[in-house]
């Protein structure tokens, strides 16, 4: 160990300091916090609702033409040799 003279001190061990815990010093805060919140959760909602209803009132529609199932199909070829006897 070292020599150290003798008017010098030596200084304690240092305790870690304490986890923060913080106090509830007003509890406005506490509701301001969470007003804030349900303020930027209702923006972010209502921003995402309006973006997606224009996205999709821009869509381009699609001009393919439509498909019939093979059950609702008719034969017209018959219809073509009726006649309208009375």
């Amino acid at each position: 160990m070292p020599v150290l003279p003798s008017n010098t001190t030596i200084p304690a061990p240092q305790q870690p300091p304490e986890p923060y815990l913080p106090t509830m010093q007003n509890p406005q805060d506490l509701l301001f916090g969470l007003l804030g919140l349900l303020i930027a959760a209702a923006t972010l909602t209502v921003a995402y609702l309006h973006f997606h209803s224009e996205r999709e009132r821009h869509r381009v529609p699609d001009h393919s033409p439509p498909t019939v199932p093979s059950s609702l199909e008719v034969d017209l070829s018959d219809m073509a040799t009726e006649t309208n006897e009375p």
